[in-house]
C-alpha cells in the first residue's frame, strides 16, 4: 500500500457517497450502496482515533440503513455487501457492530415478505460468510445473542421456501 491512499480516496469518496446515499433515486442508491461495499472500510490513518471510530460507525449505521431501505434492489446489494463485509474483516469489524447487522439478516430480511429476491439473496450471503475461516465466531456471535435461540434457526425455514425464486 501505498502512502496516503487511503486518505485520498476517503476525502475523494465522501462528499459524493453519503449525499448518494440518501438520495430519492433508488438506482443512486444502489450505486452508492455498491460503491461504499468496494471501498470498506474508508479510513484516514492519518485522523485522530476517535474520528476514525466515529467515520468506521458511520459506515455501518449506512450500512443498517441500506439493509432497512425501502427499494428490493438496494437491500439485495446490502445484504450482499454486508455478508461480503463480515466475510473479509470479521477480526476487525467490533462484536457491537457485527451482531445487530447478523441479527437483522437473520430476522428480518430472512422473512422479507415484500421481496423473495431480498429472502434468497439471505442464503447466499450467508454461505458466502459461513465459508470464512472465522465462521464458529461468527455462529457464536449470534448464540450469545438473547435475542436468538439457535444460531441460524430463523434462516432454517428458508430452505422450503415455496415462492418461485
Amino acid at each position: 500500500r501505498q502512502r496516503g491512499v487511503d486518505g485520498a480516496l476517503l476525502r475523494l469518496y465522501e462528499p459524493i457517497l453519503w449525499r448518494a446515499l440518501s438520495v430519492a433515486n433508488a438506482d443512486v442508491r444502489r450505486n452508492a450502496a455498491t460503491v461504499l461495499i468496494e471501498v470498506f472500510p474508508l479510513q484516514d490513518p492519518a485522523l485522530p482515533l476517535t474520528q476514525l471510530d466515529e467515520l468506521l460507525q458511520r459506515q455501518f449505521d449506512a450500512l443498517t440503513a441500506l439493509l432497512k431501505d425501502d427499494a428490493v434492489a438496494v437491500r439485495v446489494v446490502a445484504v450482499q455487501g454486508v455478508c461480503r463485509i463480515l466475510a473479509l474483516y470479521w477480526d476487525l469489524i467490533p462484536s457491537s457492530a457485527a451482531t445487530p447487522l447478523l441479527l437483522l439478516l437473520t430476522r428480518d430480511l430472512a422473512h422479507d415478505a415484500a421481496a423473495n429476491a431480498v429472502r434468497a439473496a439471505v442464503p447466499a450471503g450467508l454461505k458466502y460468510l459461513l465459508q470464512n475461516g472465522s465462521a464458529s465466531s461468527c455462529v457464536g456471535a449470534l448464540r450469545g445473542s438473547a435475542a436468538v435461540r439457535s444460531p441460524l434457526s430463523h434462516v432454517a425455514p428458508l430452505v422450503h421456501d415455496t415462492s418461485q425464486r
